[in-house]
């Protein structure tokens, strides 16, 4: 394992934001507090410029296209979750990712670097397969989360037509030390409670956290929403009414004015990413970072939260990361003065959706800070 790394912060040279300015304290229950939560920025190799200025700081390694992580030749990998083995600013970082070999993903990786940014093969091992017969072959969609002094993954068995043994849903394995390096398998969760009508296909997607009474909240995609489930250990839930926690945007109307984007979530919302905080006020907050897809063949990362352990979310209205590269399944990890965001997305701007051109994005925020590789 190579050594560990410490992030060194710059002074920067402003630079205009992706997409709308959040709100920031928070007021009553308007503006949700977004510390942290976007605009991002796409890490570049020392290419940020703003007319004759620009910084010189390479933030990826020299073999990494803009906005990417570095991964080893051939290695196809789509993220997930992350899970932070240092404190403070430091990037040491183990990021799961659903693995593709053959058609469906079979492997869950377990992805450790010092910088965060940088993976050898020496980096890479499996934590999970599809080796039972209810996973069907398919798995993928991993999150993480400490508990019980050491590491719970979730993750999502998918849809295999022709695998009569399988069982698709959300499934936990669960590892005794605090790195996550051995998974023992749980089986699938069980989430009761009657079905809403938007839950047209089997949950995936998980995305579990914990309130103070030690109850998990599960959010969860499914058809073209995001659902919440609540439980006492982590394995069996109870739906949380029959609507989705949220929902897709309505759709803008045909004469918008000029300018004016339609929302870039009006088609359907997945991939729940979700943190629970308490605010300088001394609030409880959920904040969920998600895929939006539109009804242009575009994807982007949007931020919706709420006050209180339990109720719907409140969207903003402007994506937190937008590219032309359709990403989508956001996973954070939160650092001391900045956080990073690893969406999956194309390798490739050509409109069409090619599964083998898939990777591993990475940004900041705040926008204005800038990430050197370490010497």
């Amino acid at each position: 394992m190579r050594a560990r790394a410490r992030l060194v912060l710059l002074g920067v040279v402003p630079i205009a934001a992706a997409c709308a300015t959040l709100a920031g304290a928070g007021a009553g229950d308007v503006d949700l507090p977004s510390n942290l939560v976007g605009p991002f920025r796409e890490l570049k190799n020392a290419k940020e410029c703003r007319g004759s200025v620009c910084t010189g700081v390479n933030e990826l390694p020299a073999d990494a296209l803009d906005g990417l992580i570095s991964v080893p030749p051939g290695t196809l990998v789509r993220a997930g979750a992350t899970l932070r083995l240092g404190t403070g600013d430091d990037l040491h970082l183990a990021l799961f990712a659903a693995h593709d070999v053959g058609p469906s993903p079979a492997t869950i990786v377990r992805m450790e670097s010092p910088d965060a940014r940088s993976y050898a093969a020496s980096d890479l091992s499996v934590a999970l397969a599809a080796d039972q017969a209810w996973e069907g072959g398919a798995i993928g969609d991993p999150w993480v989360v400490r508990a019980e002094a050491g590491v719970w993954l979730y993750y999502s068995v998918h849809p295999v037509a022709g695998q009569s043994a399988q069982t698709p849903g959300i499934a936990r394995a669960r590892a005794s030390d605090a790195a996550g390096t051995s998974f023992t398998k749980d089986g699938l969760v069980t989430i009761d409670g009657p079905l809403g009508s938007w839950e047209t296909d089997p949950p995936r997607a998980p995305s579990v956290g914990r309130d103070d009474a030690g109850r998990w909240h599960l959010f969860y995609g499914s058809g073209a929403a995001i659902g919440e489930a609540v439980g006492d250990d982590g394995l069996h839930f109870t739906r949380v009414g029959q609507a989705p926690v949220l929902s897709a945007a309505p759709p803008a109307p045909a004469d918008l004015p000029a300018g004016v984007q339609p929302p870039f979530d009006d088609l359907a919302v997945d991939d729940p990413c979700v943190e629970r905080v308490i605010t300088p006020a001394g609030r409880v907050l959920w904040r969920v970072l998600y895929t939006g897809l539109d009804q242009r063949t575009g994807s982007g990362i949007g931020y919706a939260a709420r006050y209180g352990d339990s109720g719907p979310l409140t969207r903003n209205d402007a994506s937190v990361y937008s590219t032309k590269l359709h990403a989508r399944a956001p996973a954070l990890a939160r650092f001391g003065e900045f956080a990073l965001l690893f969406p999956t997305q194309d390798t490739t701007t050509q409109a069409s959706w090619d599964p083998k051109k898939q990777a591993i994005g990475v940004a900041v925020t705040p926008v204005r800070v800038y990430l050197p590789m370490p010497d």
